[in-house]
């Protein structure tokens, strides 16, 4: 017998814990893309409310954005530096 079905119209509050906890693994990326993409998440992942970051925070977040960016652009000693730096921590 074939199956018919309607179109239905409804509206579901659903508490964020519950919608996350039911997420699979590849949903979550997919949500954190989507966050990303809509300007809500920075492309580490974090907010982008500047007040939760200090002066210094931002300005480090600025400079090792510069360093990503402009990778092909590096010298051999530029990169020795940042990983002897990196290997301090």
């Amino acid at each position: 017998m074939p199956t018919f079905y309607q179109d239905v119209e409804a509206e579901v509050d659903i508490e964020i814990d519950e919608f996350i906890s039911r997420c699979s693994k590849s949903e979550i990326e997919e949500l954190i893309t989507a966050l990303k993409e809509g300007g809500y998440l920075d492309k580490h992942g974090r907010t982008k409310n500047e007040d939760i970051y200090s002066y210094d925070e931002e300005e480090l977040r600025k400079a090792t954005d510069k360093i990503e960016n402009s990778y092909l652009s590096l010298t051999k000693e530029d990169l020795q530096t940042i990983v002897d730096i990196s290997k301090k921590y």
